[in-house]
């Protein structure tokens, strides 16, 4: 295996991303503080995949910050793109229980993802992806975004949340499956 890491800010943040070099070909990498980009090519496929591993930060301020930095190597980069990880806000109203919503955040992130041209799959295992060590409160924050193209190559891809054991949050488990191994 090989992997690629950008350390946590204090105890938040922090992101690994972990890959068989037999089946996922690195060709370059980019880092900042709160992402990561893995870009290369999954055997077998010449298409050029871009893997974004996201930690945004809970600040307003720095979250849209991390948002535009993303917008500008998405509109740069060629191939097809997955963003993934803690984006630290929800989409909707719904997305969260029992902690306040905050339209304008919420307004901001959808705009990013509409100009980023990036679409969600129907997770499925949970409603909400982080919940508070006591229960008091859940939200879904971890997301799953990808281009169109990736959606179109794999438009049955099964976005699962899987049980939260060790952390707060739910692991999130993307299978994709071509048309030929259905």
């Amino acid at each position: 295996m090989e992997s690629e890491v950008v350390d946590a800010q204090g105890r938040s943040g922090g992101v690994v991303t972990i890959w068989d070099p037999q089946i996922f070909k690195r060709v370059e990498s980019i880092k900042a503080e709160y992402f990561m980009v893995i870009s290369g090519f999954i055997e077998g496929m010449g298409e050029k995949i871009n893997l974004v591993n996201v930690y945004v930060p809970n600040d307003t301020t720095k979250k849209r910050n991390v948002w535009t930095d993303l917008l500008r190597i998405r509109n740069y980069g060629e191939g097809i793109w997955l963003m993934a990880g803690d984006y630290n806000e929800v989409r909707m109203e719904e997305d969260r229980m029992l902690s306040k919503f905050d339209a304008n955040s919420a307004t901001a992130f959808n705009k990013f993802i509409v100009e980023a041209g990036l679409l969600e799959y129907q997770m499925m295992g949970s409603r909400f992806t982080f919940m508070t060590e006591n229960g008091s409160s859940m939200s879904k924050i971890d997301r799953v975004l990808v281009c169109d193209g990736f959606m179109n190559k794999w438009p049955c891809a099964k976005l699962e949340a899987l049980p939260r054991l060790l952390s707060d949050h739910n692991p999130l488990l993307l299978t994709c499956l071509s048309s030929w191994d259905r």
